[in-house]
């Protein structure tokens, strides 16, 4: 009898496991490239990691065309037995999924930005990786104000929750240190209409937060700069930085590591971009970061499915043992170098 046992675990040990991750990000029209830079920095790490491993994890991305009904209906109608949601980027629609998952074993894995009502227990499904929009805000008025001492900072940000969260989050900094917002401008999701936006941009500021979810901002940019060459531009929680690189007076909150030249992880990104003939800006280091750590919360649990507060709790411990996330840097490029003018 032991020996059938014997085999019979020998057996099982032969056959490969497989989680499930789930994804829905806009891969056509205008902001294509934002959900791409996502899907294929997330993709190239998961093929790599299942060429080499028994237990494999499949990647299921679907398109929404940043629209938040198909988001929802992608996500609601695959659930299937995937495991997490992965780096949705927009807060309505984590709203809209939320709710309907709140009971089932699926979680939402860092979404690309953490609006503060995410600390309410409701969205204790939803594993975040970076900080709240009102740290991350804050820390970036240290610098520019406390340091830098500018003083006449305005807001870009897309119409609905997730760019108020940014507004308020900067009003809130600046009334800590006297001062209140320069001038702002709301943008439609979708939408290719810039010029009301620049319309209602005092050419006298000094700084211009950006808290949009595509690449317009870029464009945005672009054309104050050409009315004012000595405005600074701060993109929030930039999906990829390299989007900015040739954009004068550019800066980026990140909190993305800066890993060492001989770190083995950024040996195994930097050689899969060369195998994958991907260039930088079409891939998210983030994307890559968090696939990493999500084949680490399998592994921790031998790929067995597993209770929801089970993979919470040892998401939550390989995030706190890794410390990608732990710090936040405003970068700038000189030179086509990044250089680091602050971190906290």
């Amino acid at each position: 009898m032991k020996k059938i046992v014997l085999i019979l675990f020998i057996f099982s040990l032969s056959f490969s496991k497989e989680q499930g991750v789930l994804s829905s990000f806009c891969l056509s029209g205008t902001n294509a490239q934002m959900g791409e830079s996502i899907r294929n920095c997330a993709k190239m790490y998961f093929d790599d990691y299942n060429s080499k491993n028994k237990n494999k994890i499949k990647f299921s991305v679907f398109d929404d065309g940043f629209n938040s009904d198909i988001f929802r209906e992608n996500i609601l109608s695959n659930l299937g037995k995937n495991t997490f949601v992965f780096m949705p980027f927009d807060t309505a629609n984590l709203r809209s999924i939320v709710p309907k998952i709140i009971n089932k074993n699926i979680i939402v894995f860092s979404p690309v930005y953490t609006p503060n009502f995410l600390n309410f227990s409701v969205f204790k499904g939803v594993i975040k990786t970076f900080p709240s929009f009102d740290y991350e805000i804050e820390n970036a008025m240290k610098f520019f104000v406390d340091t830098k001492n500018l003083s006449k900072i305005s807001i870009i940000y897309q119409s609905g929750e997730h760019g108020e969260e940014a507004y308020n989050s900067l009003a809130k900094a600046l009334i800590n240190r006297n001062l209140s917002i320069f001038s702002s401008s709301s943008y439609k999701r979708n939408s290719n209409m810039i010029e009301p936006i620049l319309e209602n941009i005092d050419l006298n500021s000094e700084l211009v937060v950006f808290a949009l979810l595509d690449r317009i901002s870029l464009e945005i940019a672009k054309k104050l700069s050409k009315k004012n060459e000595n405005i600074k531009f701060l993109f929030l929680s930039s999906i990829n930085p390299m989007y900015f690189k040739e954009l004068k007076n550019a800066y980026v909150s990140s909190f993305s590591p800066v890993l060492k030249k001989d770190d083995e992880l950024l040996k195994l990104y930097k050689n899969l971009l060369v195998k994958n003939n991907l260039d930088e800006k079409n891939c998210s280091y983030n994307a890559f970061l968090n696939a990493f750590l999500v084949s680490k919360i399998f592994e921790s649990l031998n790929f067995k499915d597993s209770p929801k507060n089970l993979v919470i709790n040892r998401a939550n411990l390989i995030i706190n043992r890794y410390k990608f996330y732990e710090k936040q840097r405003i970068i700038k490029f000189n030179g086509g170098k990044i250089e680091i003018l602050y971190e906290n």
